[in-house]
Formats: structure tokens, sequence, C-alpha cells
């Protein structure tokens, strides 16, 4: 199972350890390289089908822009010029973390936790079916990828 646009992330640094790429030189991260089929390894049904529903609206969201999962060791990194959220995945649901232009909590059922990070706020919405992802969390999709292809001023 390959979840991947033919469009790809614009080259930046690449690690020299690990080959993830990135917006910035030397930017932080752990390195290692990581696949994605162990994410998904003995899940439950339902959360594979939120899995693939998610990668069709956040696809879907870049409009044919760069977009691409990047598996890391306890996520899944959604990645168009910079990493702009992730994919988190339990027992019987799917924690999605985006980066939105909103500077207080949604009032939401899916809504689980806000942060404010710097200049940026991370949202933090949990998705326990497929029919949870509706025109709304799309919308979320749509403003988290349209704000991460800004460059900082």
């Amino acid at each position: 199972m390959r979840y991947e646009r033919k469009t790809p992330v614009p080259k930046h640094w690449q690690c020299p350890e690990c080959g993830r790429e990135f917006a910035h030189r030397n930017q932080y991260h752990s390195c290692g390289r990581h696949e994605l089929a162990p994410h998904l390894r003995g899940r439950d049904a339902r959360v594979v089908a939120i899995f693939e529903k998610l990668v069709k609206l956040l696809s879907a969201s870049a409009r044919g822009g760069p977009f691409r999962l990047s598996p890391a060791r306890t996520l899944i990194g959604l990645q168009g010029r910079i990493v702009y959220g992730s994919l988190r995945l339990g027992r019987a649901w799917v924690d999605v973390s985006l980066l939105l232009p909103r500077a207080e909590p949604y009032v939401d059922a899916r809504a689980r936790d806000f942060k404010v990070i710097g200049t940026r706020f991370e949202h933090v919405f949990r998705f326990r079916s497929p029919r949870e992802l509706d025109a709304r969390a799309a919308a979320w999709f749509r403003q988290a990828y349209a704000l991460q292809k800004r460059k900082p001023a």
C-alpha cells in the first residue's frame, strides 16, 4: 500500500543520515528510516478505513500541490512545503494534529486539544469513524494546507 501523490514535495535540505527532506537546513528531527506499513499493521479495519478516507481528503486538500505522508517512529507527518500536521493511529481512532490560523479552540466534539506553539496554533481532532470526516473536517485540512504554503515573514 503506497499513499503518495505524484507531485513531489519541493526539494529543500535533505538529512544526510536518514534522507528525510525539510524546508530548513539542519532542522531538528529524530533520524530514522520509517515506513507506513508498520503504522497500519494489525490495526482494526475501522481505523484503516478512517486512515484511507483521511488520506483521500488530505490529498484533495492539496489541490494538485505537493503533498506526501512522512512516516516517523510514532506518527505520520503531513508534508507539503513543510510538515504541517500529523496522524496518530490508535486502537479505535485516528488523531489528526494540524497547524491552523484559528487562535482559539474549536467547539466541536472531535476537537481534542489546542496548543499555542510560538506564532502557530496546533489543533488536534479525534476521528472514530469515516463518517466523521465531513465537509467541516475537509475545510480544516484545506486551511492547514493553505497556511503551510505561506513563507514566514
